[in-house]
């Protein structure tokens, strides 16, 4: 097992979900196990960033999808095809970045409303290691969010 991006089925699972206006979901609520174990499991990716950044120069996070995976670099993403064709952008070029109901969102400057190009999207949930992958986007890449 790849533990920094492993798509198997050979972890634990919860699932489930909550509306609540304000606030975290009751004590009894299995989402604070869920929410601890992803923080645990964070700090322990954290200790093969640095190395993995040495030598490729981004982190890659695989997605079911399109895009297959999104590699975080110091100020810059890359969206990578099923294709295998990468598209970088540059964060200075990002005109918009939002997590909004679960889904990633983000549109380059050059991007058009009736053009598919430019724009990428994918949801938190198709995402090995989605914390790792925020926490990466605001300390490596400098992306701020909507």
């Amino acid at each position: 097992m790849d533990p920094r991006g492993a798509t198997d089925d050979s972890g634990y699972s919860i699932s489930g979900s909550y509306y609540r206006p304000s606030g975290d979901p009751v004590a009894s609520d299995r989402w604070h196990f869920a929410h601890a174990a992803e923080a645990a499991w964070t700090a322990y990716l954290l200790r093969f960033a640095n190395q993995d950044l040495k030598q490729k120069g981004f982190l890659e996070f695989p997605l079911v999808g399109n895009p297959q995976l999104v590699r975080v670099g110091k100020g810059f993403l890359e969206f990578v095809t099923p294709q295998g064709e990468a598209q970088r952008a540059m964060v200075a070029d990002i005109r918009e970045a939002k997590l909004h109901s679960g889904q990633f969102q983000f549109k380059h400057q050059d991007a058009r409303w009736w053009s598919g190009q430019g724009k990428y999207r994918f949801t938190y949930g198709s995402m090995p290691n989605a914390r790792l992958f925020l926490l990466c986007l605001r300390q490596l890449a400098g992306v701020t969010w909507q």
